[in-house]
């Protein structure tokens, strides 16, 4: 939900022009890099830096060119230009702009490779705008870190399924599975552990189909349509499946709700 312009006033530090940035960059003139700091910017890092969470939250809520406004100008230490380029891309990202989103991606993991929320977000950027070959690098980095991560081993299950990668689709999206039903047993964790596991269901579908498994396809999509029910899509690919089975009476139910649903929807 948007916010009115005045959340940058609550939000977003009071910031000054800095002197004059050489061409090229992202804002003021950095800092130099300590030489003592070289091992400590070697550790991956997950959390942003406290003095960016609030640029952070603006850009979640919507607030986007402000802040990118905000962040040309604020002087940053050496170690914490790669976060802002992170949020400029991320900014992009949010705008639905994966070009400008991309190039600002790439900056961030020059200045910053060890920051790796910067390959998760190039990965699913990558993925939107069909730049399959950075999507796997991205995913495939993030995932030497973070490899349990279940919305990047289905971004990387995705790409793989695009490039024909069966067996590496199968491998990432059961893992993923495996992960979204360990956290639909914890009841905090339930409606978004059944959203998740309902969207891989429906893809691990596809896979199915490719491989040539068309009863392992439709099981997925019956347990799929019980997670996410208001999913059109969902209730397509289980007609379709249905229907080639030979089932005909469920292919014209699934198909029937799919319509009702998108008729919901406006379309």
């Amino acid at each position: 939900m948007k916010v009115a312009s005045s959340f940058l006033l609550t939000c977003l530090p009071t910031v000054l022009p800095a002197c004059s940035s050489e061409p090229g960059q992202t804002g003021p003139a950095p800092q130099a890099r300590p030489p003592t700091a070289a091992a400590a910017a070697q550790q991956p890092r997950e959390a942003i830096a406290p003095e960016l969470k609030p640029y952070y939250a603006a850009i979640q809520s919507g607030q986007l060119e402000p802040t990118r406004e905000a962040l040309g100008k604020l002087p940053l230490p050496w170690n914490r230009e790669g976060e802002r380029s992170f949020l400029l891309a991320y900014s992009y990202y949010e705008e639905k702009l994966p070009q400008e989103a991309l190039k600002h991606f790439a900056r961030a993991i020059e200045l910053s490779p060890n920051f790796l929320p910067s390959y998760y977000y190039q990965g699913m950027c990558a993925l939107d705008a069909g730049d399959l070959a950075t999507a796997a690098r991205a995913f495939d980095r993030y995932l030497e870190f973070k490899p349990d991560h279940p919305s990047a081993l289905f971004g990387r299950a995705l790409v793989a399924l695009e490039n024909d990668e069966l067996i590496l689709a199968r491998k990432h999206l059961s893992r993923a599975i495996e992960l979204a039903e360990l956290r639909l047993k914890v009841e905090s964790q339930r409606q978004d552990a059944g959203n998740d596991l309902g969207r891989y269901l429906a893809r691990y579908s596809d896979l199915c189909v490719r491989e040539n498994k068309p009863e392992d396809a439709r099981a997925a999509l019956e347990r799929a349509v019980t997670l996410v029910p208001e999913y059109p899509e969902v209730w397509s690919k289980l007609a379709k499946v249905a229907r080639d089975a030979g089932d005909e009476a469920r292919a014209k139910t699934a198909e029937a709700r799919a319509q009702e649903l998108l008729a919901a929807r406006g379309r």
